[in-house]
């Protein structure tokens, strides 16, 4: 008996080391032969089962790890130990996470984290607290995920677990981030990187770059982060990072106004994500595609995707996914000159965003005035700018949702010029001109900088409401055309082609 326990645990720790290194086909394999006509313990199969779930997921069969996921409980209702109803309730949270059921998600690792609690086991009430967490932050509550996510680490940090405490400063990172807390999200970030690659978690380490991307305004810092954090999930063999990970370096793109490019690039995630059965991630990707083609002002072909897409959301029920139909609801409405109808959708956005999220509230408010502006609503254009930019100040001007910080500031000097206040008009202006350098200073490509100058409607507003302003007010050459002077290399357009 005490030979067989041995051989497992051999077996249980090569599957583990298959996983670890990105082989997950062979370890879904092993388990399956590890699993099929032997004799072992209720708690072996847990484990076996849990591995084989992480290893479907990592896949993207999503289908088969809820199947294996329901034997897990199964299992556990069985024998209700409290060690294997942890492990079968923190593999359910895990799969309806990925499925886009955060909502469903939360109790589910609730419970786990109470069994992990009740079997007096450190390492898996550290694990619990992780869980549940991250399923708190898909939720949208992010207060709860942050502290949680410092609970977990402390836990951690006291077990010696490196590759934990990475895990859970990524996740205090991305509560930051929710949160409207740039600096504090950064600074998490970097140390969870650090931890990630000390312990070759590359699972880890493309989750902590990601994060990490989110707070950088700088767009050739964002753009590194984030082909770094493709690799690194490429090495842990995890799809769905991975598409993650391409999907944010569309959004970069769209920043430099590249914005068929992405659309190319895009196109074999929406591919992927309806081959695996993932009909939430395919919302967010059309949703983006056709905020797309909002910016390159194809609105036939808008409003011939919207039927599909709309129809997308409701099916799904993934909370982002309803907050960005709304948002581009109302781009799709101003780009239209239907005011009325942008602001209702903003303001329905409003009423159903989490309070907690400060950076999607500084979007929606922005809409908001713009769409104020158009009908003519010049004061209350005012009040909403006015509200973003003291939320964007006190976050020391950090990155905004979608990129876009300077676009907050334009807004907000046309709301004030057109309220006759020309002079603090000019002060926002003079913040946007310095938000505009700071994303582009470091793009060493003239063509990438030229495309971000002109393509981007908020950017060429700014660069001509600049160069007219700056004229009228004095300012010297250097200063006013600083847009034209950053440093080129000529390599770079090449490395591009």
């Amino acid at each position: 008996m005490a030979d067989q326990a041995s051989a497992t645990a051999i077996v249980v720790q090569h599957i583990r080391s298959l996983a670890w290194n990105g082989q997950h086909a062979a370890a879904i394999e092993r388990c399956r032969q590890a699993l099929v006509g032997r004799q072992l313990a209720a708690s072996i199969r847990m484990e076996l089962i849990a591995l084989q779930v992480e290893s479907l997921i990592a896949e993207g069969r999503l289908a088969e790890a809820a199947d294996a996921a329901a034997s897990m409980r199964a299992l556990a209702d069985a024998r209700p130990d409290p060690v294997m109803v942890t492990r079968a309730r923190d593999s359910e949270a895990l799969v309806l996470m990925r499925r886009g059921r955060v909502d469903d998600a939360v109790p589910i690792a609730q419970q786990a984290l109470h069994s992990a609690h009740t079997a007096h086991n450190a390492a898996l009430v550290a694990h619990g607290l992780l869980r549940l967490g991250e399923a708190q932050l898909r939720a949208r509550q992010q207060a709860a995920a942050l502290e949680n996510a410092r609970n977990a680490r402390e836990r951690f940090e006291q077990l010696g677990e490196r590759v934990g405490r990475g895990r859970s400063l990524w996740l205090t990172a991305f509560a930051h981030d929710r949160l409207g807390q740039p600096a504090d999200s950064h600074a998490a970030a970097k140390q969870a990187v650090t931890l990630a690659r000390a312990a070759g978690d590359f699972c880890g380490l493309g989750n902590a770059l990601q994060v990490q991307s989110f707070s950088s305004n700088d767009i050739a810092d964002r753009m590194e982060l984030l082909r770094q954090a493709e690799t690194a999930f490429e090495r842990a063999g995890q799809v769905m990072g991975r598409g993650l990970a391409l999907a944010n370096q569309c959004v970069a793109l769209v920043q430099l106004g590249l914005y068929r490019q992405a659309t190319r690039r895009g196109k074999p995630i929406a591919e992927s994500a309806e081959r695996l059965g993932l009909p939430h991630f395919l919302a967010l990707n059309r949703g983006a595609e056709i905020s797309r083609l909002i910016q390159l002002g194809d609105l036939d072909a808008v409003e011939q995707w919207w039927p599909a897409y709309d129809a997308l959301v409701d099916s799904v029920v993934f909370p982002q996914c309803h907050a960005d139909r709304l948002m581009w609801a109302a781009e799709w409405a101003l780009a239209r000159g239907d005011s009325d109808a942008a602001v209702k959708a903003v303001r329905a956005g409003l009423r159903k965003a989490d309070d907690q999220s400060q950076p999607r509230h500084m979007t929606l408010q922005i809409l908001l005035a713009r769409a104020l502006m158009q009908r003519g609503d010049a004061l209350a254009a005012l009040r909403a700018t006015r509200r973003v930019t003291r939320w964007h100040a006190a976050q020391s001007y950090g990155r905004a949702e979608f990129g876009q910080s300077q676009a907050i500031w334009l807004c907000h000097a046309r709301a004030l010029r057109v309220n006759g206040q020309r002079d603090a008009a000019w002060k926002a202006l003079q913040q946007a001109y310095a938000l505009l350098l700071d994303a582009v200073r470091n793009i060493r490509d003239e063509g990438l900088r030229r495309s971000f100058l002109n393509k981007v409607a908020e950017n060429r507003d700014i660069v001509r409401e600049w160069l007219s302003e700056s004229a009228r007010r004095g300012l010297a050459p250097v200063d006013r055309l600083a847009h034209l002077a950053i440093d080129s290399s000529s390599s770079e357009p090449f490395k591009r082609l």
